[in-house]
């Protein structure tokens, strides 16, 4: 293991304490040094650190302004508002940085290899000299040089060290700002599957609140049926509505088979119009509930419960229900037509008797 650069100063002051004592025997070899000739001096060879010192100092300069230059653009990932739109800059300027840390390394490691062997080689060749009496102390040059390489491996250090930080940190914040901008882009995401959602079930509420489909109940045979014969020509369409008389026009078609052909009066119940039946072929007698007789979805569905009921009794003094339906949100009765007159104008509280079965 080779002596530090603070330990040869110290062992070169004990060699100058520890020389001869002897003043003559020093003084004639000095007399007979000066009475030889002066030597010529040999040309000093450059040791190979000198030239590693000179590439690691070019290489240093060349990756300190692009380690700043990634530090500064690391600062500015959190305010980004597209992280991907900086990637191609963060990607090439990073490789660069990396490559030349890379060369610094492997330059460093033999740097310091060659700095131990200039060491123990100078520090080995001061100490035989001052012993043979050659030198009474370490020259000057020695030690700058000495002292010049130990600080340059410091400060070739503190770069390594900032170089490899900034690399760490960098990498560091991007991950931390690519997670948030994910995360933002998943609210945004969400948000706006929210609203179509909202806006979806919005659009099917109106449209079901602005047309509910006619409801047809019952089910109940109808006797005496006739269905038109093989080869019959099809029923013609439903003529155009005319004006509105009170609600339902004349010509309207309800629940896609009863046409309104006029009304017949009305009653406790609300108005009451005489229909055709398209499909078998008939009259119908439809009675339309006054609006304030279902003002919940409750009471509808306990009158269509009722009216299904009803439509199940059977009895020759019973007008047969065919059907109940709702058209524009209110409650229609299809009742078998009964010609002859009201009951009111045959017959008065007073007079009034038992009625002849109607139907046989």
């Amino acid at each position: 293991m080779s002596p530090s650069p603070t330990v040869l100063p110290a062992l070169l002051g004990a060699l100058l304490v520890c020389r001869p004592a002897d003043a003559s025997a020093a003084s004639k070899r000095s007399a007979a040094k000066k009475a030889e000739p002066p030597p010529q001096q040999q040309p000093v060879e450059r040791h190979p650190v000198f030239d590693v010192r000179d590439r690691l100092e070019k290489g240093m300069q060349e990756l300190q302004p692009l380690a700043d230059k990634l530090e500064a653009l690391s600062r500015t990932y959190a305010a980004a508002q597209r992280l991907e739109s900086l990637r191609p800059e963060r990607d090439a300027l990073r490789r660069s940085v990396q490559s030349k840390h890379r060369e610094l390394e492997e330059e460093a490691e033999r740097y310091a290899r060659l700095k131990r062997e200039f060491e123990l080689h100078r520090g080995s060749l001061m100490v035989s000299q001052i012993l043979l009496g050659e030198r009474s102390q370490p020259s000057t040059q020695d030690l700058q040089m000495i002292f010049a390489l130990e600080n340059f491996s410091k400060g070739l250090s503190a770069v390594r060290s900032q170089v490899s930080r900034v690399l760490s940190q960098e990498e560091a914040a991007f991950e931390k700002a690519r997670l948030a901008s994910a995360q933002r882009k998943q609210f945004l995401l969400l948000g706006c599957a929210v609203g179509l959602l909202a806006l979806a079930l919005g659009l099917l509420y109106l449209a079901l609140r602005g047309r509910r489909p006619a409801e047809t109940v019952t089910g109940v045979p109808v006797t005496g049926e006739q269905r038109p014969a093989l080869g019959a020509p099809a029923t013609p369409p439903p003529t155009p509505a005319a004006a509105p008389v009170d609600g339902f026009a004349l010509g309207a078609v309800l629940a896609g088979n009863f046409q309104v052909t006029r009304e017949l009066g009305r009653g406790s119940m609300g108005p009451v119009y005489e229909a055709m039946d398209v499909n078998a072929k008939r009259k119908v007698v439809i009675k339309r509930l006054r609006e304030e007789l279902h003002q919940s979805e409750k009471d509808i569905g306990r009158f269509l419960q009722e009216a299904r009921f009803v439509a199940s009794l059977k009895h020759p003094n019973l007008a047969e229900i065919y059907s109940v339906f709702l058209e524009v949100e209110r409650i229609c009765l299809a009742i078998e037509y009964v010609p002859g007159k009201p009951l009111a104008s045959s017959s008065t509280p007073a007079t009034a008797s038992p009625c002849a079965p109607s139907r046989g």
